[in-house]
C-alpha cells in the first residue's frame, strides 16, 4: 500500500481498498468538432476523456460525462474543450465515442483508464497549444490522466465516511433498501432528467440489492441530502 497515504485512519484506507476490490468499467471516450465555418484550421480536433464509475452503467456514465461536460463550458469557459462548446455549440461537435473499455478490479480499471487517456492524446497530437496548431492537436488542456488512482480512492473514501455516519448504520436494517427504494420512486418523477435516469439506473423492480447498488444509493443520498436524518 503507498506510503503517501498515511495522513488517513485505518478506517479509510479500509474503505479504499474496499473500493480498489470492487468491479467497475472504465471507458476512454473521444469528441470530434466534425461542423466548422469553411476554412477553419480547428476542424476535425478531438478531445479525449476518460470515466470510471462503479455505480453507473456505461451508458448512464457516458451520459453525466457529457452533461459534466456542458456545464463545465458555463463554469470554466476559458479550458480549451469549453470554449469549443462555446463558439461552435454543442451540435457541432460529435460524441462521446468510446475508443476504448476495460471491467474489473477498480483501482487496476482506473490505472489502465489513465494510461489509454495519455496515449490516445499523445497519437491525436499532444495537449493543447494554440489555435495555430490547428487540429494536429488535442482540445485536452492537460496530458491526460487523473493522477494516483490509489490517492483518489483514499480521498472519495474520505468524503464518503466523512459524510456519511448519519446515514450509513442505517442500511443495516432489513428493511432499509425496500422502504428506501420505496420512497424514492414518487420522488424521481420529480427530480431532473439527469438525477432520474442515473437513480433509475440504481433502483430495482424487485427487492433483491447488490452491495454495489448499495453503495450508489447512499452515496447519492449522502450527496444529495435526500434521506431523513
Amino acid at each position: 500500500m503507498p506510503t503517501r497515504t498515511k495522513q488517513y485512519s485505518p478506517e479509510v484506507l479500509a474503505e479504499a481498498q474496499r473500493m480498489a476490490n470492487s468491479t467497475a468499467t472504465a471507458m476512454v471516450y473521444e469528441y470530434e468538432l466534425v461542423d466548422a465555418p469553411v476554412g477553419d484550421n480547428l476542424l476535425g480536433i478531438t478531445y479525449v476523456g476518460q470515466s470510471c464509475e462503479p455505480c453507473m452503467a456505461p451508458d448512464a456514465a457516458l451520459i453525466d460525462r457529457d452533461q459534466k461536460h456542458v456545464r463545465e463550458a458555463k463554469s470554466h469557459p476559458n479550458k480549451p474543450f469549453s470554449r469549443a462548446i462555446n463558439s461552435y455549440g454543442k451540435t457541432a461537435i460529435k460524441g462521446p465515442h468510446v475508443i476504448a473499455k476495460t471491467k474489473g478490479k477498480r483501482l487496476a480499471a482506473m490505472e489502465w483508464a489513465n494510461e489509454k487517456e495519455c496515449q490516445l492524446i499523445v497519437a491525436r497530437g499532444g495537449k493543447w497549444r494554440d489555435g495555430s496548431c490547428g487540429a494536429a492537436q488535442t482540445l485536452n488542456e492537460k496530458p491526460g490522466g487523473q493522477g494516483d488512482p490509489w490517492i483518489r480512492l483514499c480521498s472519495i473514501a474520505h468524503r464518503k465516511l466523512k459524510a456519511g455516519p448519519r446515514v450509513r448504520p442505517q442500511c443495516e436494517h432489513p428493511g432499509f433498501l425496500q422502504e428506501t427504494c420505496a420512497s424514492w420512486r414518487p420522488a424521481l418523477l420529480q427530480c431532473s432528467w439527469r438525477r432520474r435516469t442515473l437513480l433509475s439506473t440504481w433502483l430495482p423492480e424487485g427487492g433483491i440489492w447488490s452491495l454495489q447498488a448499495r453503495d450508489a444509493v447512499l452515496q447519492t443520498a449522502w450527496r444529495w441530502q435526500a434521506l431523513p436524518a
